[in-house]
């Protein structure tokens, strides 16, 4: 089956040199200068072009479900248009208004064929067209409880699209109108592919999978993928631009869209959830933007217009006004941010001696991390640099530090420990790569010392006696930390060969018996390992 091409109708500005980084900086305090807005929301005249400066599509997820009575339920605001039902084409219009003055090319609509859906799909339609605006379908393929629908149920909504609505000009923002598909990962493989195997030639279809893994499941049945992601600190979360950009470079190889998303912020607890994430008057919207274009997308995917009972929504409200929607404006007015410099792209050696350059790698060391480097260990005990220095989000405290990546370790610069052995940390790469693997038994806490071993109660781990005589030699606690893992089993992500481990906050230990007995323990690649994952080197 042909698959859709980047095809974009915007000119596109290049994306990021190299892979797209994996570092999103937030200086908050430049984006809260924005002045407080008044709640009343008058009817203001259009201006006279709408601007999108950002050289890709930003659609907006938008919703047609609404009657009276939905306001009564989990809301804590209200829409300044008041409790609209939308079946009103008065609301739509002011919506579809207001939307292109911001800058919004479209909206994504929730929909599967219903009676009252496919009515008010008709009106949104034709006052799209009289505005020339256009839409993009999210098909809701979950019922009330999460479960799916039948394929069957799948393939006849998408005929009824087919059939009423495809031929539109308002759904003709690429070749063939766009369909995201909710919910795809609660589909089998065969039940995706009855459904795109013989629509694909009229629709562009993607999933909603969520992850990199999940994607390449469905990737030869659908044309790309729609991340929605509403729920994220971008702010915070070191991973957030990395699985984007993992997202991306996965769906991009594979010919397909992508549709990178971005929230103003989150709260769901009245209806079930626990996760809030602050708006911070703006903020969060210009961080995720940002991180969504960092990721190089087809399209950017706004959650969202209207969705008030996650309180994601950007349209003029009685609580918010219209702040958060001229925050878009300025946003969309102005050029995307440039793409943020990659820490491990290689640079010329420089002329001073107080500075050491390797040209194997490209990378420079000097100040504290040469003097470090030097005196603990050297190329090794850590490998080489391969990055430069940069500013970076420590996980376990939140703060940004200095802070250069090498084959084997994380320097960080603590400045607050001048003149002490202290002003050079490494960091708990060890930790960062196992995050996810604390249930599995190699990672469980042990009650006591086995066998030969010697027991830490801080960690709850043995350290193995095959690993015991180097960790003290070279270091012990201040150069690797405490174990954090029994001895296992496990095949290296860089050569692909498996050995005895064991992982430690700081590294990790592998156990080599086929070698001489000075060289039988090495230290595993981390900062390979972790800058790999990050798409940053190859």
């Amino acid at each position: 089956m042909l698959k859709l091409g980047r095809q974009r109708p915007f000119a596109i500005v290049p994306p990021p040199t190299r892979r797209a980084t994996g570092r999103l900086r937030v200086w908050i305090a430049a984006l809260l200068l924005f002045a407080g807005l008044p709640a009343a929301i008058p009817p203001r005249p259009a201006p006279a072009a709408t601007l999108n400066h950002w050289g890709v599509p930003v659609l907006a997820h938008y919703y047609i479900w609404f009657d009276p009575s939905s306001w009564d339920r989990a809301k804590i605001d209200l829409p300044a248009l008041g409790a609209y039902s939308s079946d009103d084409p008065a609301v739509m219009r002011q919506q579809v208004a207001w939307a292109k003055q911001a800058g919004i090319d479209g909206f994504i609509v929730s929909w599967k064929s219903t009676p009252t859906l496919n009515r008010r799909l008709q009106q949104l339609m034709e006052i799209a067209d009289a505005a020339d605006f256009k839409l993009a379908i999210i098909y809701e393929g979950l019922d009330f409880n999460r479960d799916p629908l039948p394929a069957a149920q799948v393939a006849a909504d998408f005929d009824y699209f087919l059939a009423h609505f495809a031929a539109d000009k308002a759904f003709s923002m690429f070749p063939k109108p766009l369909m995201i598909w909710s919910g795809t990962w609660k589909f089998s493989a065969d039940e995706v592919a009855l459904v795109t195997s013989t629509r694909r030639d009229r629709l562009t279809i993607l999933a909603s999978e969520k992850g990199v893994a999940d994607y390449q499941r469905l990737a030869d049945l659908v044309d790309g993928d729609m991340y929605y992601w509403s729920s994220v600190e971008a702010a915070t979360n070191t991973g957030y631009q990395t699985k984007l950009n993992a997202m991306a470079a996965a769906i991009h190889a594979n010919n397909g869209l992508w549709v990178a998303p971005a929230a103003p912020g989150f709260d769901a607890r009245l209806v079930g959830g626990a996760q809030t994430v602050d708006r911070m008057d703006g903020a969060t919207l210009r961080a995720e933007m940002t991180a969504a274009m960092q990721s190089s997308p087809d399209v950017i995917g706004l959650i969202s217009w209207n969705e008030f009972s996650e309180n994601s929504y950007i349209e003029p409200s009685q609580k918010y006004g219209r702040r958060y929607l001229d925050v878009l404006t300025d946003i969309l007015s102005h050029p995307p941010p440039a793409p943020i410099p990659n820490p491990a792209d290689r640079v010329a050696g420089p002329q001073d001696p107080a500075v050491r350059y390797f040209p194997a790698v490209g990378h420079t060391l000097r100040g504290v991390f040469r003097a470090y480097w030097e005196q603990h260990g050297g190329l090794a005990q850590f490998g080489y640099p391969l990055t430069e220095e940069f500013q970076e989000r420590s996980p376990p405290d939140g703060k940004w530090y200095t802070v250069q990546y090498f084959e084997r370790n994380r320097f960080e610069a603590h400045p607050e420990n001048a003149g002490t052995p202290y002003e050079v940390l490494l960091g708990l790469l060890g930790r960062t790569v196992t995050a996810a693997r604390t249930g599995s038994a190699a990672f469980a806490l042990q009650a006591g010392a086995l066998p030969g071993t010697r027991f830490f109660p801080q960690t709850g781990h043995n350290l193995a006696p095959q690993f015991a005589a180097f960790w003290t030699a070279h270091g012990g606690l201040p150069v690797y930390g405490y174990p954090i893992s029994e001895a296992l089993q496990e095949q290296s992500p860089t050569d692909g060969k498996t050995y005895l481990v064991q992982y430690f906050e700081r590294n990790r230990l592998e156990y080599h018996p086929e070698l001489p007995a000075p060289f039988r323990v090495s230290l595993g690649l981390l900062g390979v390992q972790v800058l790999q994952a990050r798409g940053w080197i190859p």
